[in-house]
């Protein structure tokens, strides 16, 4: 593990900011990444790079075949540059939201859930509906503003 202009740095480039992790740390994540190069911030990831060909990814979590990828968790081979919204901290976990889609094609990323907008939107009405009316309301509100949002992009 090297250490150069502020980053831990193992064999394939891979590397972790000084500030956040210990060497011991970055010895750790570095160990869960398979194949990947280039790659900053990143765990339990398999086949992601940053390289001459303008893939980029970035504080990835358990991704495989990502590019171009920017705080993903869960992630799986989605398709390379994706429109992203990312929700402010909302529900049960006070944690943030994220949808990827490009043309019809619609990823939701809620903690352990990842589906499609209809199957999350059922999913709230399923857990919160008649049951917290604050976090239900939270979870739609965020579901009316992506559909006005990917809507918009389609316009």
């Amino acid at each position: 593990m090297k250490n150069e202009n502020g980053y831990w740095i193992d064999e394939n480039n891979n590397k972790w900011n000084k500030n956040i992790y210990s060497e011991e740390a970055a010895k750790k994540w570095s160990k869960t990444l398979i194949n990947c190069y280039y790659c900053t911030n990143c765990t339990n990831c398999t086949n992601c790079t940053y390289c001459r060909y303008c893939r980029d990814c970035t504080d990835c979590t358990d991704c495989t075949n990502c590019t171009n990828c920017t705080n993903c968790t869960y992630c799986s081979n989605f398709e390379k540059n994706p429109n992203r919204y990312i929700g402010n901290k909302i529900g049960s976990r006070k944690a943030q939201t994220v949808v990827y889609w490009l043309k019809d094609n619609i990823q939701v990323v809620c903690g352990c859930f990842k589906g499609n907008l209809i199957e999350f939107e059922n999913r709230i009405n399923e857990v919160y509906r008649g049951k917290n009316e604050q976090y239900y309301n939270e979870y739609m509100q965020y579901i009316n503003i992506v559909k006005t949002i990917i809507q918009m992009e389609g316009e």
